[in-house]
Formats: structure tokens, sequence, C-alpha cells
């Protein structure tokens, strides 16, 4: 997440010293200023010991599956459904629903199913 948040502020310091209004601006500026972080030419009592890898690229894969600590096992396929938050599955989550919602049958037993 504070790599993501680093490559945003990048965007930020470039609108507040150039006034660049296009966000989405990779240039060499850009490049330059992220390459700089990595490198750690600036202290930085924070710096992870593996150092930063910023990139141009936006991903939250992995810090969402570090958050996905409730687990649920859908009680009509068996499918395992990871949660971020404890909220048990929907109907929207068992694979026979997502295989074809036209055929998904009801649920034989409403306290074990979602």
């Amino acid at each position: 997440v504070k790599e993501t948040l680093l490559h945003e502020m990048i965007h930020a310091w470039q609108f507040v010293t150039a006034g660049r209004r296009d966000r989405t601006d990779h240039g060499p500026v850009f490049l330059a200023k992220m390459a700089d972080i990595n490198a750690g030419r600036r202290p930085d009592a924070y710096r992870p010991a593996r150092g930063y890898a910023l990139s141009v690229f936006h991903g939250f894969r992995d810090e969402v599956e570090l958050h996905r600590r409730h687990w649920w096992a859908c009680g009509r396929c068996g499918a395992v459904v990871k949660r971020a938050m404890n909220r048990p599955p929907t109907a929207r989550d068992c694979r026979e629903y997502r295989a074809d919602p036209r055929r998904a049958r009801p649920c034989a037993d409403p306290a074990r199913c979602p």
C-alpha cells in the first residue's frame, strides 16, 4: 500500500511543482523521481529492509489477499469464499450460480446455504 501511495504522491508532486494536471503522465520526470525513491537516495526511517519497488503499474492483489482473513464455505457447492470483512457468502458466490445463473437451483437448507 505504501508503494502505491508513494506512486500517487509523485503525481501530486508533479502537479504542485510543475502544474501537471495529467495524472496519467509516467514520463521522464515521473520515472526519475521514482528511480530516486527506489534507489534510497533520501533518508527514510520507515523504508522497508528490502527497499521500495515503485513502478508505473497499479496493483493491489497482494494487499487485498492479505486482508481476506474470513473464510467461508458455500453450503451448496463447497467453494471457499474469502472476505476482508466477516460477511457470509451470498448466492452469487456459489460456483453453480456463477457457472450458469439461470440454472442455479434454490438451496434446500437456507440455514446452510447463502
